[in-house]
């Protein structure tokens, strides 16, 4: 929907009218604006910090909650505008007689029903009271928890409003209460305005919207998959499910049955960009508004995969290297790390984390979907690489004075360890595995080795006598190249524009000046086929927007690749075996948007 608020504008809450000429909205500094569809102008109709807002099908009257003398209270007030410009005809006046919230105004406007706290300070009671002032009536006392909204049913005899989570009780006689409706889940529920019986018409995870303006459905969260909503009719029986993309909230309702939702926050987007010459165009090939790891690429480069993690588990996200997506595979509950593919594609290893019990390594096999743990971890701080069909771990024992064991263990997807070696080494050193013939010995903040892992033979990898130098480097992708960032050993320790170049058999060193200095993520900088060039990803700054450049490692010439938005969490990067193409994961704000979703098709022909 376009023109409902102005452009660029920051919304917190807003509020359509029912003829659809104007909205009224309430932004993060507080305030009350409207803006007029038609001339596309705002202004300001109270300088108070307001929430729940709600207009009348009239126009004549707007409701909101505003805060008391204290920021523990809050009240329900009422503010009477003119139909024909929208803002204040009179002066606010308060409705509600103790603290409250969530105002519904009927649909014949004379009306206003709200949720007044209890005495207890656990739940909430629904009360009804004239909206040009009178006294306050209960039509719903003690609910267990706090009122998400209220919904008035076209003909203004009943509410539908929705319950939030109960929260927990002390006293005996409350839980065995509580204990017989549900206990630890939301709800939907009505009641007469006459009074009566409380009714629950749906259990949820979310109460979310409630009951459409024309009283044919409800639209509330699915108790078994976070992010789904469920859209049933008014009595609760089920007529289609709904999952919003990323960054769409619901926020309420237009005409009859047209959802509203509004686009904002950040979302995480996966791109690609051919490193031609010149560089080619970027483009979006997956994005959530879920937090996302670090791409990881197959051997030949013709897919990626991400994980996007949510708090009903994990979901792998598998795609062709120009974004066609090919399947999603939902993983177990818990944490992940890592994702590397095996050398036949047919295997994702991750690090695995349930949410009972201790790690592990495990694989996805891509075909079935089928997630099985390979060896259970020692401890959290195991380190992993993938070669060819199998991963090599590291298990690290405890101290024992100066010194402490590390164990190297060959994993394959049968399940079967084999164990390669235990090293005796002193306590500071870090042992990464690169592949079953060699590991990386981070010995001190000054020195790196290299150790064979059949004979035991260290080998010097990379020593700085000034400058420190990052424990783990990025690789290149035939693990023949390692790049270091550079630390000062200055007071501060501060991250230095140097990069230094090893190969890892450790004929050929060089050291590289970037144009900027290197954020500190994993695959930062990038290496590039024969290690000529670098892809490097600017730390974030204060005096302008960092960016992303490709550095050659020869001349040191840098190409600014583009500008990196200045929010969330710095980009991962990661290149195809090839070289030819950049992926990167980043963090973007949202521009503010309202969409409407017509439900209309799904309209059921009973009424409440």
């Amino acid at each position: 929907m376009r023109d409902v608020f102005p452009a660029d504008t920051k919304v917190e809450q807003f509020v359509i009218t029912r003829d659809g000429r104007r909205t009224y909205y309430s932004t993060p500094s507080g305030g009350l604006w409207l803006y007029e569809h038609g001339s596309k102008s705002p202004a300001r109709v109270s300088d108070a910090t307001v929430w729940d807002i709600d207009v009348s099908i009239t126009g004549n009257v707007v409701a909101y909650t505003k805060p008391g003398a204290n920021r523990r209270e809050q009240f329900v007030w009422v503010l009477p505008i003119s139909a024909t410009t929208g803002l204040a005809a009179q002066p606010e006046r308060r409705v509600s007689t103790s603290p409250g919230d969530v105002p519904a105004i009927s649909p014949d406007g004379k009306w206003i029903a709200f949720a007044r706290d209890d005495a207890t300070g656990v739940g909430q009671s629904i009360v009804v009271a004239p909206t040009a002032g009178g006294n306050e009536r209960v039509v719903a006392p003690a609910q267990p928890a706090g009122i998400r909204h209220i919904r008035w049913t076209p003909d203004g005899k009943a509410l539908y409003f929705g319950v939030n989570s109960p929260v927990p009780f002390t006293c005996a006689e409350s839980c065995l209460s509580l204990a017989r409706d549900a206990p630890g889940r939301a709800s939907i529920r009505r009641v007469a305005i006459a009074g009566g019986a409380v009714t629950t018409v749906a259990l949820t995870n979310s109460p979310l919207l409630g009951l459409s303006p024309d009283g044919t459905m409800l639209v509330y969260g699915d108790t078994t998959k976070t992010g789904r909503m469920l859209v049933s009719d008014a009595q609760g029986k089920r007529l289609d499910t709904l999952t919003l993309p990323s960054g769409q909230t619901p926020v309420g309702w237009s005409s009859r049955s047209t959802l509203l939702t509004l686009t904002s926050g950040t979302v995480r987007r996966l791109g690609a960009m051919p490193l031609s010459t010149p560089p080619g165009a970027q483009r979006v090939l997956f994005e959530s508004g879920d937090y996302l790891m670090e791409p990881t690429l197959a051997p030949n480069g013709q897919a990626v995969a991400v994980t996007r993690l949510s708090q009903d588990g994990a979901d792998l996200h598998l795609m062709n290297g120009d974004g066609g997506t090919q399947r999603s595979i939902h993983m177990a509950n818990g944490s992940w790390n890592g994702g590397t593919w095996t050398a036949d594609q047919k295997w994702i290893v991750f690090m695995h984390f349930p949410l009972n019990g201790p790690p592990a390594i495990g694989a996805l096999e891509i075909s079935s979907g089928n997630f099985k743990d390979l060896r259970t971890l020692s401890g959290r701080n195991s380190e992993f690489a993938v070669d060819g069909q199998s991963a090599i771990v590291t298990e690290i024992g405890a101290p024992q004075g100066a010194t402490r064991n590390t164990a190297l263990w060959q994993v394959g997807l049968d399940g079967k360890s084999s164990l390669l070696t235990t090293l005796t080494l002193d306590t500071g050193t870090v042992v990464i595995p690169i592949d079953k013939s060699r590991a990386l010995l981070r010995v001190t903040t000054r020195e790196s080795r290299v150790i064979d892992l059949a004979s035991g033979t260290e080998r010097p990898l990379l020593k700085t006598d000034d400058n420190s130098i990052l424990a783990r480097p990025s690789y290149s992708a035939d693990k023949q190249w390692a790049a270091f960032r550079v630390f000062s050993a200055t007071p501060g320790n501060q991250q230095t524009k140097m990069v230094e170049l090893v190969r890892l058999d450790g004929s050929a060193r060089r050291t590289v000046e970037l144009p900027v200095i290197a954020e500190g993520i994993g695959n930062n900088p990038a290496i590039l086929p024969g290690a000529n060039a670098l892809v490097v990803v600017e730390r974030q700054r204060t005096d302008a927007p960092p960016g992303v450049f490709l550095v050659d490692a020869v001349t040191r010439a840098a190409t600014k690749l583009f500008q990196l938005p200045v929010v969330g969490r710095p980009p991962e990067i990661t290149l195809s075996p090839d070289g030819r193409t950049l992926f990167y994961l980043i963090t973007e704000n949202l521009t503010a948007s309202v969409s409407a979703v017509d439900l209309s098709p799904l309209r059921s022909t009973r009424r409440p």
